[in-house]
């Protein structure tokens, strides 16, 4: 009571108030305790199958459940397919960059050590590389060294090998793309790594 007024103040319950009066009533609940308990219900199984009041079964609740159910391995199964599919096109890739780019090569033996793929792809890859440097290197030289009409045959040489090489890393690539791939012709038979 308010000495001055002589009014009684009501003073509006605190948290710890509150807490010691839902104690003491044996209604103490935990502020998350209800979104833990929701929680649980979404994520609990239904019941396969449920009895009506008679004790005989309910159709309803079990077709949901069986429902529930069914629905839940097509997801596990989706995502399933879905990482498989994501896996192949990853490894598809790497081994088509053999082909594409000599110098990156090394990809599919860094991602996939002990994949006997891997290590084809990669092979195929470095003999590519290893032959469009040397021989690059060989017909440049020839050609700066002879000059004139020699010259610009072996600049021409130097062209059509290019190409050559281009064709040989997209039979490659569609070697990897179709799954149905097949040495290169000429160097596919040689083995660099092993």
């Amino acid at each position: 009571m308010d000495e001055k007024t002589g009014r009684e103040d009501v003073v509006p319950p605190t948290e710890d108030d509150r807490g010691k009066e839902a104690v003491e009533s044996g209604e103490a609940i935990r502020p998350n305790d209800e979104k833990e308990r929701a929680d649980a219900e979404k994520h609990a199984d239904p019941p396969a199958i449920a009895e009506d009041a008679d004790g005989g079964v309910d159709e309803g609740k079990t077709d949901k459940a069986e429902e529930h159910k069914a629905d839940d391995e097509k997801e596990r199964m989706k995502k399933a397919d879905t990482s498989a599919a994501e896996e192949e096109a990853t490894r598809k890739i790497l081994f088509s960059l053999c082909y594409l780019w000599g110098i990156l090569f090394f990809l599919p033996l860094v991602m996939y050590k002990d994949d006997e793929d891997a290590k084809m792809h990669a092979n195929e890859g470095l003999n590519l590389l290893l032959l469009s440097i040397v021989v690059n290197l060989v017909l440049g030289i020839i050609t700066g060294a002879a000059g004139g009409t020699v010259g610009v045959v072996f600049g021409v040489s130097i062209g059509i090998f290019n190409v050559a090489i281009l064709l040989l890393g997209i039979y490659g690539i569609v070697g990897v793309v179709t799954e149905k791939h097949r040495p290169l012709p000429v160097i596919g038979s040689i083995r660099l790594i092993k």
